[in-house]
Order: C-alpha cells, then structure tokens, then sequence
C-alpha cells in the first residue's frame, strides 16, 4: 500500500480515491510476473468521486493510440500556437523573464483536448500543467503538479488515463520511487501511486494502455524497472517491477511502443552481457506481454549509434507488429524497422 509521509514528503496532502482492489491479499499476483501484486494506492475517507463516463459525444480511450507524449524544444511563446494562446497563463506561472526554451510536452487526449507539461530550465521545480478543450479554451490548470510531493522533482512526463484522465509520473529520487499522480477529466485529484521502487530514478517514460492501465519504466545508474497500474489502480508486477535486461546508459531513458493489442516493446540505450562474458553497447529492445513475460529469448540490439548516446530513444509505432527507430550516424539519420517478431530491416534514406 502507499505509504503517508510526514510533511514534504511524497503524498502527505494527496486525497486519494477508494480502490475496492486495495483490500487484495498481495499474494495474488500472476505467477509470470515473478513478483506480488500489490496496490498503489491507499483509501481514503475524505476521496472524491471516481471520475463520471465521458459525455456521449466523447471518443472512448481506446480510439486513441497508447502513445507517450509528445516533445518540443519552444524557443518563443509565438512558435507554438497552444503557447501562444495561452500567453497570458504562461508569464504568469514563469514570470516576465520566462526561461527560454521552453520545454513542452503535449498529450491527445479524448475530444480533440490536449494536455500540456510545460518546464522552464531555469525554474525546474515550477512544472505548469494546462488542459486545453477542443476549442482552444483552458479546460483547467495545475499551477502546483506536484504540491505535497518532496521538492526538487524535476523527471517527469504527462500522460492521460481512463475516462478522459490526466495524470503525471515523475521520478521521487528521495522515496526510491517512480510515481503517478492523476487528476480526473474535471481536474480533481483521483489517486497517487506509488509505481515501482528503484534505488536511482534519474528518467522516466510512462503512457497509458487502454484496456491494460498505466505503463511506466524509470532508469538511473546502471538499472532499468518497468511497472504497469492495472484499471483497478493495482500493481500488475509488484513493487519492484520488472528489471530490463540491459544496464541503461547514463541518464538514458527507456521508449516503450505498444506493437499489438495485447504487448509492447522497450527501447533504450545502454550495455548487456552477450555470450562469452562480452558486454555490448547498443540501442537494445525487448518484448514483454501484459503479465509482464520476456517473449524474445534475449535483448535484441536494434543499432549502435555513433557520436553521443540517445537520452530517449527516436521510435514509433508503424503499424501492428511493425516500428520504426531512428538512430544517428555522424550527420546522418538511419531508419530501422524493428517487428515484433524480432526481425531488424535498415530503411531506405528518406528523400
């Protein structure tokens, strides 16, 4: 179960909702996953409501693709049009000498709305989080993401949930954690959980699977963990997760591409113990199910990059069964087909 800390630390002022799952005995979990199942999140009495179904004119969550969000780099207010419209929101969380850029994150939610993860470089512990309607208008804004979390969090991403969501995972390096908060489609809290324990979180990667929950991997000194909150705000993997099998780079985060219905892919830079004792340095790949099973015998080295190593992988989802990574050589890109039979296929140059 969560944890209640004392003041400043992670989860002290969250309301979280009931999870009738929480009264689970931890031993419940599938055999495959090799850990318990536990839950993320502790009741409360003072929770609000679960979140109410989206309006009948809403998409459901699974017209979406299960997708991370999207990055940018906005040197100016103007060079983003969502930026730009809400100027006004923006210079009054950063202040007039906002520092630029900008980084942004943009999550497609339900309904043609939008979730924005704005950060100033220059004011990492001042996150602004902007839900935009369809129309343009701001839905509702988080100006303290993060309020009643231990300070200094600067890893995190947004990522949509169930029933029009919203929620950001984020690395708690004090707590040896990688957590999730999530709001409702209305922007009320919902639930914090507690994702996955590792000694050292120093990235993370996190997006929503319908149907199966909230996938989130963190990565930080030499060890990679994986973790899935199921739909009923359960651990599907247990509190340690799954390990990857390869040592990420240095400050690399792990992709994570959702090839079929029912499994997907991590992608990330970093070394593994290959046949007799010799270590590899490449861009690695593995396959696992919703119980969290390895389905290829070992990780598949999808390229080696030259020049500096990737902090996040350049990957997306083709089609079913198909995905396409990015890699650099000196000046140039090359395009990789990774299926997820294992086969690796170098794409023509892109003209």
């Amino acid at each position: 179960m969560i944890r209640r800390r004392s003041s400043g630390t992670l989860l002290v002022a969250a309301a979280l909702v009931v999870f009738p799952a929480c009264r689970r005995d931890e031993s419940a979990a599938p055999a495959d996953a090799g850990t318990d199942a536990s839950a993320a999140a502790t009741a409360s009495a003072a929770a609000n409501p679960a979140p109410s179904p989206p309006a009948p004119d809403v998409p459901s969550d699974h017209a979406l693709p299960a997708t991370e969000p999207r990055r940018s780099d906005v040197k100016r207010l103007e060079d983003d049009p969502r930026l730009s419209l809400h100027r006004d929101a923006v210079l009054a969380h950063f202040g007039e000498h906002v520092g630029l850029p900008l980084s942004l994150q943009v999550e497609t939610l339900p309904g043609d709305r939008q979730a924005l993860l704005i950060q100033d470089s220059s004011q990492p512990d001042k996150p602004l989080v902007l839900v935009v309607a369809a129309d343009g208008t701001r839905a509702w804004t988080k100006e303290m993401p993060l309020a009643g979390i231990v300070p200094g969090v600067r890893e995190m991403m947004v990522v949509r949930g169930p029933e029009s969501s919203v929620g950001v995972a984020f690395c708690d390096a004090a707590g040896k954690l990688a957590a999730l908060r999530a709001w409702t489609s209305e922007g009320g809290i919902f639930a914090d959980y507690e994702v996955v324990e590792i000694p050292h979180c120093e990235a993370i990667s996190a997006l929503y699977w319908p149907g199966h929950g909230h996938v989130v991997v963190a990565s930080g000194e030499g060890e990679a963990r994986a973790s899935r909150i199921d739909e009923q705000g359960m651990r599907a993997w247990g509190r340690s997760g799954l390990t990857l099998p390869w040592k990420p780079a240095p400050g690399a985060a792990v992709g994570i591409l959702v090839d079929t219905d029912d499994t997907f892919v991590l992608v990330g830079a970093g070394s593994a113990e290959r046949p007799l004792s010799r270590r590899e340095e490449a861009v690695f790949a593995m396959r696992y199910d919703e119980r969290g099973k390895e389905l290829w015998p070992a990780p598949i080295a999808v390229g080696r990059p030259s020049g500096n190593v990737p902090k996040r992988p350049t990957a997306r989802v083709i089609t079913t069964g198909k995905m396409e990574i990015e890699m650099a050589e000196g000046s140039t890109r090359r395009r990789l087909e990774l299926s997820s039979e294992g086969t690796v296929i170098v794409l023509p140059e892109r003209r």
